[in-house]
């Protein structure tokens, strides 16, 4: 028969190793979706996309993006055969999309990827792809208002066409 003491020994021991397990790192629940008005950047004067998050870790995420938006070119200024008075407009159908990794803490991240768009309009369709090194405001609440500011600069922009990307853009939405 074992004694009271050993007993409450082997008791102490087992109390201590079960209250010594680590708990796991709470998660940190971030929105996982985003819509977005951007203005332009994305090779678009305007667009509207949707963006999903993955969390790797609380201080860092992926984000892939589609969209649709609008471009438009004044062909009189880069065609000069056509005479001034036939301001002739292009309009253009963009299809931007871009896959970046977001670093940073709280709700401030930096952010770098690569990012493509796909133009369709009069001309026929054309595709330009480009580097994005951006800040972005991102809240870990659900339904909050996130904002992006980013630089690209398109490698393959067809000049004939009379379409052009401007070099920073702003996006402005909601997290759900």
């Amino acid at each position: 028969m074992m004694k009271p003491g050993v007993i409450s020994i082997l008791f102490s021991c087992f109390v201590c190793a079960v209250g010594a397990q680590t708990e796991p790192l709470p998660t940190i629940l971030k929105p996982e979706n985003t819509i977005n008005i951007g203005l332009l950047g994305d090779v678009s004067i305007v667009s509207i996309s949707y963006e999903r998050l993955f969390c790797v870790r609380p201080d860092h995420f992926l984000t892939i993006k589609a969209g649709l938006g609008f471009n438009q070119a004044p062909i009189w200024r880069i065609l000069p055969q056509l005479h001034p008075s036939d301001n002739v407009v292009r309009n253009f159908l963009t299809i931007p999309h871009h896959f970046t990794s977001n670093y940073g803490r709280g709700k401030h991240f930096g952010e770098i990827g690569l990012g493509g768009t796909l133009l369709t309009g009069n001309t026929g369709p054309f595709y330009t792809i480009y580097p994005i090194v951006g800040y972005r405001y991102m809240p870990l609440e659900m339904d909050a208002i996130c904002f992006r500011i980013f630089a690209m600069y398109p490698f393959s922009l067809n000049q004939n066409a009379g379409v052009w990307g401007f070099p920073i853009g702003l996006s402005l939405g909601g997290t759900f």
